[in-house]
């Protein structure tokens, strides 16, 4: 799964990758290179531009199991966004846990809507 793009001069030498994602120099022209952060063996796309590990037990107190594999924090069930990789995070879920800062929740509280950015 792709996680990140970035441009640079040299790709991989300065990419921003972390330690669960591989570098891979992709070339964009001549003058240019690029790279991409793709999740390492074992660990799969959090959906927010990192990566999350397929095989770990995770703490229910603070994490939601996805029924693909990996943890994400339980304040990302139920968010409008898809996090785990099969969805699982969003599905049967009766009440949306929206960001106040960012976003609005319907009358029905079944979804999150972005609100307007200020300037």
């Amino acid at each position: 799964a792709v996680v990140s793009t970035q441009s640079t001069g040299n790709a991989c030498g300065v990419s921003l990758c972390t330690e669960d994602q591989l570098c891979v120099n992709t070339p964009l022209d001549t003058s240019q290179l690029q790279y991409t952060c793709l999740c390492r063996e074992g660990y799969m796309s959090n959906g927010r531009g990192g990566c999350i590990a397929t095989s770990v037990r995770c703490d229910e107190e603070v994490y939601y199991a996805c029924r693909s594999g990996g943890c994400i924090p339980l304040e990302f069930r139920c968010d409008g966004v898809t996090d785990c990789q099969d969805g699982s995070d969003e599905v049967k879920c009766t009440e949306y846990r929206c960001n106040a800062m960012l976003q609005f929740t319907c009358e029905t509280g079944q979804q999150c809507v972005p609100l307007p950015r200020t300037m």
